[in-house]
């Protein structure tokens, strides 16, 4: 038998009942796989609050306002199933994601053990301002001890939609692209590219992005089990 959904999360759509967007989040993120489950939560946590990622600070409160009412949420009786899981899901969950792959690439990262990337890093270049759609920051040192330069790891998808059908507008945006690319590089760290096929190869994604960082530091890290799925 179904549990009983409480009235205050349950709304209407069109005269049908449905679950409130923070009911319906918290039912998938308890019994979808991890990666499916970020997915969802990145895109909640965006509609609920549509951050402008130029004025991140003006958004940082209420996405955490927001993601400690889910958490605290998931600690009613009704929500036992899948909690573990769920708690591990919006703590990685993040509105800045702007696609449902740039969700599946962060996950592949964190559930692996990468700490939580900022995503739409932005990079002031020549060519202007531009945004990573998640960086890592790595803080070196020498020898001695004494604070090296940082390495700042980018990772992209690319969306074969980005570039369209028409020929000439395909071309001039590989062209823009490229200017781009080349003006980060300059100014900040090595970036790693993705496409959607790449990403149904979690252990080769992982291994591309981690060969920029020392081995050292990959020994270091563990799967989040609850992540991993």
């Amino acid at each position: 038998m179904c549990p009983r959904v409480p009235a205050d999360e349950l709304t209407r759509i069109r005269g049908l009942p449905v679950t409130t967007l923070e009911r319906t989040v918290l039912d998938c993120i308890r019994n979808l796989h991890p990666r499916d489950g970020l997915v969802i939560a990145d895109a909640a946590m965006r509609i609920s609050i549509r951050p402008d990622r130029r004025h991140r600070e003006a958004y940082a409160e209420k996405i955490e306002v927001l993601r400690n009412r889910l958490l605290a949420r998931l600690e009613r009786p009704d929500m036992a199933r899948g909690r573990r899981r769920a708690r591990a899901v919006l703590r990685a969950a993040d509105p800045y994601a702007e696609s449902a792959a740039e969700s599946v690439l962060r996950w592949i990262a964190v559930s692996r053990g990468l700490r939580r990337p900022t995503t739409q890093y932005p990079i002031e270049t020549h060519e202007g301002l531009f945004y990573s759609d998640m960086a890592w920051v790595f803080r070196r040192a020498y020898s001695d001890g004494s604070p090296g330069p940082s390495l700042v790891l980018h990772a992209e998808f690319d969306g074969q939609g980005k570039y369209g059908e028409d020929a000439p507008r395909a071309l001039a945006a590989v062209r823009a692209e490229k200017v781009r690319e080349d003006a980060i590089r300059e100014v900040s760290g090595p970036m790693v590219r993705f496409t959607r096929p790449a990403l149904d190869d979690p252990v080769a994604v992982f291994a591309r992005l981690t060969k920029h960082v020392t081995r050292k530091y990959v020994l270091t890290l563990r799967a989040n089990p609850d992540l991993h799925g």
